[in-house]
């Protein structure tokens, strides 16, 4: 009787034991799952960034600034040229998104071509600084 009561209780831990590991395996791949999520979305946060980055140049010359972005939607595109604080949209599509990127680069190069010095991104150019005038005075 001893004997029998033993292995039923050898047999009803082991399978606790069995069905604990299970839940632990189950948690454990949850958790996995929920990082890779997460790890995606970051992935996802960054890969929008750049591409904002991408779609924005700042020109800027005697401290005149020029700003052009793109704005891309679902199913449209639009092409924003800021000059002196007045955002003006300059062009668009609705199915052919390439017009809005020759847009784009076409009013890069004319700008370009008046002597502004141009980078990508929002901002991303500081007011140049004044340098000093060299005169007899100050080059001694």
């Amino acid at each position: 009787m001893k004997l029998a009561q033993f292995i039923f209780l050898v047999g009803a831990l082991g399978l606790t034991v069995s069905c604990a590991h299970k839940e632990k395996m189950a948690s454990h791949d949850k958790q996995k799952t929920q990082v890779a999520k997460v790890e995606g979305k970051k992935q996802e946060a960054k890969k929008e960034a750049q591409d904002k980055t991408a779609d924005a140049y700042t020109c800027l010359v005697a401290g005149d600034t020029r700003t052009v972005t793109i704005d891309k939607k679902e199913k449209r595109c639009e092409v924003h040229y800021l000059k002196n604080g007045e955002s003006e949209q300059v062009a668009w599509a609705e199915s052919t998104p390439n017009i809005c990127q020759e847009a784009f680069q076409s009013i890069r190069t004319n700008i370009e071509g008046r002597g502004f010095k141009c980078e990508d991104g929002l901002n991303s150019l500081k007011k140049e600084e004044k340098k000093p005038v060299e005169t007899a005075a100050n080059t001694k």
